[in-house]
């Protein structure tokens, strides 16, 4: 089936996208030879084979055998069986089998000749063929008795080379000029690894020796995909072994679907969607993209589980994704278990998450910089682990979790698993916190870097319900970097969370408040500004001695006092010139608040001049002239109280 070809049975999904890996195979077959595919959890390997299978036998060029392997099977030769149940149905091959039988029948290994006579004689039209070949095939597999210490135990006898080899010898020979094809999927899984991969070695070893035109097919799982089961791990090694021993073997990663190259691909599929699940074609068609993301294993799981709205068709592709990578889980989890029996080993469990949390750029200077607040002294050493355990990418010098998606899956486990979720809450807030502490000054290029970092947790501390001040860090230093947040959010993470601060964290939350009020004035949003001020004052007066705060909270009330006139509220003008005297009057060393102050003072003067109003306009030049004879050395009172007269001249 050609990429972009509907499904004939239009329950199930198109088989759509995979063009190019269909033309890889069936380039691949033409010569002799063995081709491993591999490949995430249902990513299609299996699917895909099926195609490759039911496309060479509509083809009378092909005799094709495919077997799904279980632990008991001998994987060659069933596939062989099944070549065999297939070719059958071909009256000509079969009386070219008779012939070639009784040709050669005393000549073939006794298991084969005793088999492939018992196939030619159950062959009659009155029985099944099926269970014929069934039968004599699995004969081939004679239990004898092997004497062990401790009692005996059956042991069935796997096929000899041999007679795999007269087996498709035969078979070819029968359909003459016909290529022969076996496909073998979850190959790891069979009974006698050892010996199967021993058939494979002396076919790739001696392929003049077998049928010239042979081309063996492997599905096979990745180590990482089932740290659990040993033979996969072994099944992989032999067949990279087999790779380096010979040209003829070649593996092949199935990637992702990129839909976004297979315009028809993407036609015939979000046909299909709306005809399964109506309520899609209300929804963008990139929303839907994004959700399958070039995963075939989520329209599995999104037929299985009837989705009957977005929202659950979302958390079914989720829970797909997370499938695709379960060394994502093993590891967590194997973390997780080893922090209850000891719970100093828990800083490995952190260090994970925080890499799940917060993904870094590829960039090795970046990295540099935020190290210490992933690693918070833990052995860099740790990396390598995560590294060869297949939980980070191998071939990133800067951690990472490699796709997107593949992030995205460890990102869901973190955060939805109820065992997990108190760990990934702890490793947020440590996260964060270390990030807060780099912030030495808000004048300090560097803090950009640090300000992104703690601005892209905001979706995880909410997600997580992280402490609220923490979740205001987040949208305070989005402000740093010139985003928009919304006011009302900040007072309410900011009234939910009480806890004492360190100065860093009154910094960010500081900055916060006042670039969220510059924000709150432009869209006219008095009632936030008002009470985002309120929130400044509070926090100043909760920290009196915190310099950073003071400055902002006295840039803040110099600038409600000129938003005043405009607003025509006196009253506030008059109430917020007191809070800004009082605060110099706390902190009379504090320049940078005695500048806003003398700035207000001008600012009110020309107010009252304007407003016809000498009384109060010479109360204040007073109040200014004694403020600067206090301070005769201030340079920036100098600077005021110069252009004021300036403009008084002009």
């Amino acid at each position: 089936m050609m990429s972009g070809e509907a499904s004939k049975d239009s329950r199930q999904p198109p088989f759509v996208g995979r063009g190019t890996d269909m033309a890889m195979l069936r380039q691949r077959i033409e010569n002799p030879g063995v081709t491993v595919l591999t490949g995430r959890p249902q990513i299609g390997k299996s699917t895909l084979l099926q195609h490759l299978r039911d496309e060479n036998r509509a083809n009378k060029d092909w005799l094709v055998g495919y077997h799904m392997v279980s632990v008991t099977d001998s994987a060659l030769l069933y596939a062989a069986a099944d070549l065999y149940k297939h070719a059958f149905k071909d009256s000509t091959w079969l009386g070219q089998l008779k012939i070639l039988y009784n040709e050669r029948g005393p000549g073939l290994p006794a298991r084969v000749g005793k088999a492939i006579g018992a196939i030619i004689a159950e062959a009659a039209p009155h029985n099944s063929v099926k269970e014929a070949i069934t039968q004599v095939f699995g004969a081939l597999e004679q239990a004898e008795e092997t004497l062990r210490t401790g009692g005996g135990r059956t042991a069935l006898v796997p096929p000899t080379l041999d007679e795999v080899r007269e087996l498709l010898g035969l078979a070819q020979m029968a359909g003459k000029e016909r290529r022969l094809l076996l496909i073998i999927d979850q190959w790891e899984d069979g009974r006698d690894l050892e010996h199967e991969t021993a058939l494979l070695r002396s076919f790739v070893n001696a392929m003049s020796d077998w049928p010239e035109t042979l081309h063996v097919i492997l599905h096979l799982r990745h180590p990482e995909d089932d740290t659990n089961n040993p033979n996969v791990s072994k099944a992989f090694n032999a067949v990279r072994n087999l790779e380096r021993a010979s040209s003829s073997v070649q593996r092949y990663e199935l990637d992702r679907i990129k839909f976004e190259e297979d315009k028809a691909a993407r036609k015939t599929l979000m046909e299909w969607l709306r005809c399964r699940f109506p309520f899609v074609s209300s929804e963008p068609e990139i929303k839907i993209f994004g959700m399958i993301d070039g995963n075939p294993g989520v329209l599995r799981r999104w037929l299985d589980g009837r989705p009957k709205d977005i929202d659950v068709m979302d958390q079914l592709a989720q829970k797909s994704h997370l499938y695709q990578y379960p060394e994502l889980r093993n590891e967590i989890f194997r973390l997780l278990v080893q922090k209850k029996v000891d719970d100093r080993r828990g800083a490995a469990l952190y260090v994970a998450l925080r890499l799940v949390l917060l993904p870094v750029q590829e960039n090795e200077q970046v990295w540099i910089a935020l190290q210490p607040c992933f690693m918070q002294g833990a052995p860099d050493s740790m990396l390598d682990d995560f590294r060869s355990c297949g939980f980070l990418d191998r071939n990133c010098l800067v951690p990472s979790l490699g796709h997107p998606k593949r992030r995205e899956a460890a990102f869901n486990l973190a955060v939805t698993e109820d065992e997990l979720r108190p760990h990934t809450r702890r490793a947020l807030e440590t996260l964060i916190d270390s990030l807060a502490e780099k912030f030495e000054s808000l004048k300090d290029l560097k803090i950009a870097l640090f300000s992104e970092a703690i601005s892209t947790l905001e979706h995880s501390a909410t997600m997580l319900e992280a402490a609220g001040h923490r979740i205001a860090m987040t949208l305070a230093t989005k402000t740093l970097l010139g985003q928009k947040v919304s006011p009302a959010q900040m007072l309410k993470f900011l009234a939910e969370d009480r806890q004492p601060l360190n100065s860093q964290k009154v910094m960010i939350i500081s900055a916060g408040l006042f670039n969220a009020i510059i924000y709150a004035k432009e869209n006219d949003d008095l009632l936030h500004r008002d009470a985002l001020l309120d929130e400044l004052l509070k926090l100043q007066r909760k920290y009196p001695e915190d310099a950073a705060v003071r400055e902002l909270l006295a840039k803040g009330l110099l600038n409600a006092i000129n938003h005043t006139k405009r607003e025509k509220d006196l009253l506030s003008r008059d109430a917020l010139l007191d809070e800004l005297r009082k605060l110099n009057n706390d902190h009379p060393e504090d320049t940078a608040v005695r500048e806003r102050l003398a700035k207000s003072l001008v600012n009110t003067i020309i107010d009252a001049e304007d407003e016809d109003d000498p009384e109060r306009r010479d109360t204040l030049a007073k109040e200014l002239r004694e403020l600067f004879l206090k301070y005769p050395d201030d340079n920036a009172l100098k600077e005021i109280i110069s252009k004021m007269n300036e403009a008084g001249s002009a």
